[in-house]
């Protein structure tokens, strides 16, 4: 099994005015019996806080700061002690380029929440492949409950991440010419891939109301709040500013960049 839980926080599109950023992060699950303990240790929080009456299992839906913060530190520990590998990745709106909505269509751009969700996935699949390749055949991508045009619009992210060519021109951006209607294209990125050594998963996006979606909820929300206590002068995704994080292993394999 390849499992990958995750939740989204903050900003979804570059217009947001209550936000400075977006962020979307998750944990893998690799072993039945981690699942299962983790499934058992949950459920006794949520009996011992009782949070059996929530309508849904958010952490928004706490209003004590104190038990937050508690919650926190209860789910996140089992994370550590299970050794189970998060990740994550952030997009700032100051540094998302300005496109009108029907532009973004036409060409193909993702909106500031699709890039957090393809730069997560990304990461994700760098580690399925370094570690889980030969043991997994597919991958599981799980959220909470969301709509088919956002389930929809997430396959066709995944098709777009796993459909590698062996030769490539990625087109780079650097903004937008309003007169001209039209993005302003900055480079072409050149890759040359070995198809021969990449093993392509097959992958199923489900979504779903449950104990696991209820620790990706918490660990987003832990995420975003570090975030937004921090500066981010010297970036939003990369080990440094994650020091304090109540989950020790976090896999970043990507060039750590400002985003």
């Amino acid at each position: 099994m390849f499992k990958f839980i995750y939740d989204e926080a903050g900003a979804k599109t570059e217009k947001d005015k209550e936000h400075e950023f977006g962020v979307v992060s998750g944990f893998i699950l690799t072993d039945k019996e981690k699942e299962v303990l983790l499934i058992k240790k949950i459920k006794e929080i949520v009996k011992k806080h009782n949070l059996e009456g929530l309508k849904k299992l958010h952490i928004s839906a706490i209003n004590s700061k104190e038990k937050k913060d508690i919650l926190q530190e209860e789910v996140l520990s089992l994370l550590n002690n299970l050794d189970i590998v998060w990740t994550y990745n952030g997009t700032k709106i100051s540094n998302f380029h300005s496109f009108e909505k029907g532009e973004r269509k036409r060409f193909a751009l993702p909106t500031l929440y699709e890039n957090c969700i393809i730069n997560t996935f990304g990461n994700v699949v760098d580690y399925y492949s370094i570690y889980h390749a030969k043991s997994n055949k597919e991958i599981e991508f799980i959220s909470d409950s969301i709509d088919k045009e956002i389930k929809d619009s997430l396959s066709h992210l995944l098709q777009r991440l796993l459909n590698i060519k062996e030769k490539e021109e990625i087109p780079i951006y650097k903004g937008y010419d309003k007169e001209k209607r039209k993005p302003i294209l900055e480079s072409l990125l050149k890759v040359e891939n070995n198809l021969e050594s990449i093993i392509f998963p097959k992958y199923t996006i489900k979504s779903e109301d449950s104990y696991l979606t209820f620790v990706a909820d918490i660990l987003t929300y832990h995420t975003f709040k570090i975030l937004k206590n921090n500066s981010l002068e010297e970036g939003i995704n990369n080990h440094k500013i994650m020091k304090n994080h109540l989950c020790k292993y976090l896999f970043l394999y990507y060039k750590e960049i400002d985003n």
